[in-house]
């Protein structure tokens, strides 16, 4: 997303459409998102749609721990 556009809750509301159709038409049961933790944006997206914090992980092929966020379905 170009920087003009940052910070106007685009990715936020674009989310938001993903979750309440991947619920209910792909049944989905849970979701998880992966953030380096500098990103602050995508940290406070993760945060605004209600995902939970769940500290660094390890991802194979990925040389930092980046933070893990998961989401029920049902929670957001």
């Amino acid at each position: 997303m170009l920087p003009k556009h940052w910070n106007r809750g685009f990715a936020t509301e674009a989310i938001q459409i993903f979750l309440h159709h991947a619920c209910r038409k792909l049944d989905c049961k849970q979701f998880i998102a992966f953030s380096h933790k500098d990103n602050i944006a995508s940290r406070r997206v993760a945060k605004k749609i209600g995902m939970k914090n769940e500290g660094p992980t390890r991802v194979k092929g990925v040389d930092h721990r980046p933070l893990r966020y998961t989401l029920d379905n049902g929670e957001h």
